[in-house]
């Protein structure tokens, strides 16, 4: 009798723990997919899993950028202001991982620049 009062009472609690409905993740489009898949190799250790940071700063705002400002992030590690980012920022002149040895196209950057505006 004991066990079935204590479920009563607690019943209500446990409806509240759960959540109202499942969580859904909307999928993005292939564009940033594929800066999705950019980041998560090359971005990702650093600018943490939601580019919120850790070794290195949260980078959001880098996918709002102009395209010319972004290649002077990542080719030259110069900041808006013409300023060096941090020395450990690489420079990616020979690529992108996996695909290292070439230079990354305007569209893996444009791509990387999708993704991270979808990042919330």
């Amino acid at each position: 009798m004991l066990r079935r009062a204590v479920l009563v009472l607690l019943w209500p609690c446990t409806a509240l723990a759960l959540p109202a409905k499942p969580q859904t993740h909307t999928p993005l489009p292939a564009a940033a997919q594929a800066g999705r898949t950019i980041y998560f190799a090359n971005c990702v250790g650093c600018h943490g899993l939601t580019v919120q940071g850790g070794l290195a700063p949260n980078i959001r705002r880098a996918g709002q950028v102009p395209l010319e400002s972004f290649k002077r992030m990542v080719f030259q590690g110069k900041g808006l202001d013409g300023r060096s980012l941090n020395l450990t920022m690489p420079r990616y002149t020979r690529g992108f991982r996996p695909h290292l040895g070439r230079k990354p196209t305007d569209t893996e950057l444009k791509n990387l620049q999708l993704y991270l505006r979808t990042v919330k």
